[in-house]
């Protein structure tokens, strides 16, 4: 058995992604080869070249006679801008960017030209770290992106993001994006890497959908394996685990894109289904899997207990250039859970599918150990739900005992046995940021969020992280289901009120999962006519809210917290830092006080 594993784009290019190097692992510690690769950074290395931007403006440039043409056929004059349809306003936006481009061909020079500088500056352990440097490289790698996205407008990619607002998740407007060139962006890049897959005779090539953003690229992908190989075209990941309803609807969708699909946690099935193509057995023997039967129908099979962290080996990076991503330093995605201990949050299904897991510390330690001497790997994320405070207390005690010299950040629930001791010991231990669930300054969302934390001292709680040295990043949301404009600025003052202990913020317009609990109760939340088909391979519903903040409402609202912050923060510099991996770094570098009053160096 010859089997490969495949990580779509998009993906960060910050960074390489857990899945594959777990997955990978368990194959070759049971015996089997297997290779990996991440085609996200190769797709994002391949199109970061200045002959792939100037293809992409020349590409560009082709399509002005006909979008000029078509909007002559539509456009009359008096007409306001609402009355055309999206075709018009999708070819008037993109025939401005046309113009935008030729009206300023020194500044597009510039960026051709210094884009080759840029690349070296991100990966440069001194230059990354000169605010000028680092600003003005990620600058032009950005403008980069956006003009090689202009010729697919709408669809745009970014470094942490692929997404198409007008893109349905339907299976009709599926199989358009995936098979129409003019759509996909990913097409030409994955035609001519084909030829490097299909040489290599595999049995099996599996492939990880984590997010919406690799949807289209990855079924994309698989579809082109699919009518060029032989090989067993296995798809899995946590976004295809929360559209299994759907799949088992779509029988095409086994015959154009997947010869299976591993639903949930993978490791174990994953190894059944190698197992079962050795030994040319029935695929009805693989838990987790959905295929076609023989005569035509999906079978879902059921699933089983997932391998336990304790017997899973340890993640293997090998098959991947970590030169290759775009971070003078790797910060590694690590476990020491899988799932989450509350699981009670009404609004939130980011472990759907996952049994709550817990690694030995001492494993973890042994883990951490390898992957710095094997790969020379110092920096981690730990991408756990949240560390409950036993557990991070323990682990960081581990960590100095066995005098490892690492930094990490975590996530974190604002729990009050996160104590001055806990925070210390963490600290001591390589701690330098922890992502906390904040959500809402409103008493009343927080009650309906069913967050589990003492909500009036979840300020102490952070100014106690702050006084230990420990960046708080909080994640904040808007838009939560009967959510007034009063309730909203309560999360705004919450926030500018104390800058000196919410370090920087994340924040988003809440969107209903298919998996929340909300979605059992909701008219307790003021939400009717619950969808789940409008677009049935989102993981999303759609819904419609009794009372809630109108669109208007909601961007005076944002437009008002950034000015805020603007005014308010000591220096909004991590603002403009942007990621989180890279804001670890200068945090790493220089310290939590001395990023919090670095000064925008324009």
């Amino acid at each position: 058995m010859k089997n490969l594993l495949i990580f779509p784009p998009q993906w960060s290019p910050l960074s390489p992604h857990s899945a594959p190097t777990m997955l990978a692992a368990n194959l070759r510690t049971n015996g089997y080869e297997v290779d990996i690769r991440d085609l996200s950074i190769e797709f994002y290395n391949n199109i970061l070249t200045p002959d792939y931007l100037r293809k992409s403006i020349e590409k560009l440039y082709k399509q002005e006679d006909f979008l000029k043409e078509n909007i002559r056929k539509e456009f009359f004059d008096g007409n306001k801008i609402d009355d055309y349809s999206l075709e018009f306003n999708i070819n008037a936006k993109k025939l401005l960017k046309i113009n935008n481009l030729k009206g300023n061909k020194y500044k597009i020079e510039n960026i051709i030209d210094f884009l080759p500088y840029a690349l070296k500056i991100v990966k440069d352990k001194d230059k990354f770290y000169s605010l000028h440097m680092f600003f003005k490289a990620f600058a032009v790698i950005n403008q980069t992106l956006n003009i090689i996205s202009s010729s697919y407008f709408p669809a745009e990619i970014t470094l942490h993001d692929y997404k198409n607002p007008v893109f349905k998740f339907t299976y009709e407007e599926i199989k358009k994006h995936c098979f129409d060139k003019s759509l996909n962006m990913f097409y030409d890049f994955y035609e001519a890497i084909v030829p490097s897959i299909t040489g290599q005779n595999y049995d099996m090539i599996g492939i990880t959908i984590s997010s919406s953003s690799q949807f289209i690229p990855g079924l994309t992908f698989a579809a082109l394996l699919k009518s060029n190989t032989n090989a067993h075209i296995n798809i899995g990941g946590n976004y295809i685990s929360r559209i299994t309803d759907t799949l088992q609807k779509y029988p095409e969708f086994f015959e154009l894109f997947a010869d299976s699909v591993i639903y949930e946690e993978g490791e174990r099935p994953l190894l059944e289904l190698v197992k079962c193509l050795d030994n040319r057995s029935c695929l009805d023997q693989v838990s987790s899997l959905i295929y076609l039967d023989n005569d035509g129908g999906v079978k879902i099979t059921e699933k089983v207990p997932p391998l336990k962290f304790n017997e899973s080996p340890i993640p293997d990076l090998t098959g991947f250039n970590l030169q290759d991503y775009l971070m003078p330093e790797i910060v590694m995605p690590i476990h020491a859970s899988r799932g989450c201990y509350w699981k009670k949050c009404t609004f939130c299904d980011h472990d759907f599918g996952q049994t709550y897991n817990v690694k030995d510390i001492d494993k973890l330690i042994n883990e951490i150990k390898e992957l710095q001497d094997k790969f020379g790997i110092s920096h981690f994320e730990f991408i756990d739900e949240a560390i409950s405070a036993p557990y991070l207390k323990k682990m960081s005690e581990k960590i100095l005992d066995a005098g490892l010299d690492i930094n990490w950040y975590c996530n974190a629930r604002t729990e009050s046995n996160l104590t001055k001791d806990v925070l210390e010991v963490a600290r001591k231990a390589g701690l330098r940021m922890i992502l906390w669930g904040y959500e809402s300054g409103s008493k009343r969302i927080m009650e309906l969020v069913n967050k589990g934390v003492d909500i009036d001292k979840r300020i102490e709680i952070l100014k106690t992280a702050s006084d230990a040295d420990i960046w708080n990043f909080a994640y904040i949301f808007f838009g939560f289901p009967t959510e007034t404009r009063e309730e909203a600025m309560e999360t705004v003052n919450n926030v500018i009120d104390n800058t000196d202990i919410f370090h920087a913020y994340g924040k988003s317009i809440f969107t209903l999962g298919k998996h929340a609990l909300m979605k059992i109760n909701p008219e307790k939340y003021g939400i009717t006519n619950l969808s789940l088909e409008e677009e049935p391979f989102s993981s999303n519903c759609f819904y419609e809210i009794k009372t809630a903040l109108n669109e208007g409402e909601m961007d005076e609202i944002q437009k008002l917290f950034l000015q805020k912050s603007v005014e308010n923060y000591p220096s909004s510099v991590w603002m403009y830092i942007a990621y989180r991996e890279t804001l670890f770094l200068y945090i790493c570098k220089y310290g939590a006080d001395v990023v919090k009053n670095m000064e925008c160096p324009f």
